[in-house]
């Protein structure tokens, strides 16, 4: 017997909050079972200006959205949006480590950790990074795992933000019992 959970996407915007949440059950996809909206407080011009208010106001959106679908919340998922935000792409590499020149998972992670270990100014934050394929001595490969090869390049389009901007996002959500 597959468990369900219930995820939550809350976006919170200039002119009101949206709640929708869907269940998931095992590997069938997505059922949309609640939903809810309401005119936003304390956010400016897409800027969260007054945290107690966008809260209250979050937290009252969340509850009936919960209400609605009778259920409660397993794990939530706050868009980002703004002009804050930005994204480049990295390639990670790395030399395949074994003497017989095939793949094992530790050139993937080293690959991978690679790609994502660009530093960023103090004041950005990562929000996503999104995987683009692989490819090996320059020929793209979906799973590389057992391929030969010398070189293991993957490339990640990196999403960040301003730290304090997402940093209010979450104060705003993490004040919240789910």
């Amino acid at each position: 017997m597959s468990q369900s959970r219930v995820v939550g996407a809350v976006e919170i915007g200039t002119s009101k909050v949206t709640v929708i949440l869907g269940e998931i059950i095992g590997d069938s996809g997505l059922n949309i079972i609640g939903h809810s909206s309401c005119f936003s407080k304390g956010i400016k011009k897409g800027v969260i200006t007054d945290l107690k208010d966008a809260s209250d106001c979050v937290h009252a959106a969340i509850l009936t959205a919960e209400k609605n679908a009778n259920t409660r919340i397993d794990e939530v998922y706050l868009a980002q949006t703004g002009s804050h935000l930005q994204g480049n792409f990295n390639v990670g590499t790395t030399t395949v480590g074994s003497s017989d020149s095939v793949v094992r998972a530790a050139d993937i992670e080293q690959a991978k950790e690679d790609a994502k270990r660009r530093k960023l100014r103090d004041s950005r934050t990562y929000i996503h990074h999104i995987q683009n394929p692989f490819s090996i001595d320059g020929q793209q490969v979906d799973h590389p795992l057992s391929k030969t090869g010398a070189r293991l390049q993957v490339g990640y389009w990196s999403v960040h933000g301003d730290s304090q901007t997402v940093c209010d996002s979450l104060r705003v959500i993490g004040g919240i019992d789910l």
